[in-house]
């Protein structure tokens, strides 16, 4: 499981033990939407501020800014073999995006 707090920080929990496994500094305490990939390998995030970031949880850094946007992104999804990221903004557009090269 991924927590986000307000101090900036995302959480990484165990499920079976619900022990903090690992604790990631953001850039941004303004999180809005967050998602683990099926695998548990990468995660999601989108902020207030109009970023979207793709992070090795393994590393606990950033792989990919998958966008600077305008417009506020509100949702994050991974296809469920985890290859591809879905976004969806508050103006009601969708895009995907490649996990592996953020295009």
């Amino acid at each position: 499981i991924a927590s986000v707090s307000s101090d900036g920080t995302m959480r990484l929990w165990c499920v079976r033990t619900g022990h903090l496994q690992k604790r990631l500094e953001l850039t941004t305490n303004e999180v809005v939407a967050i998602i683990l990939s099926p695998d548990s390998k990468k995660l999601v995030w989108a902020s207030n501020d109009c970023t979207v970031q793709l992070w090795d949880t393994s590393s606990g850094k950033a792989q990919q800014i998958l966008c600077d946007r305008s417009d506020r992104v509100r949702a994050v999804a991974f296809s469920p073999d985890g290859k591809e990221v879905v976004l969806a903004s508050d103006i009601g557009t969708i895009q995907l995006w490649n996990a592996a090269t953020g295009e």
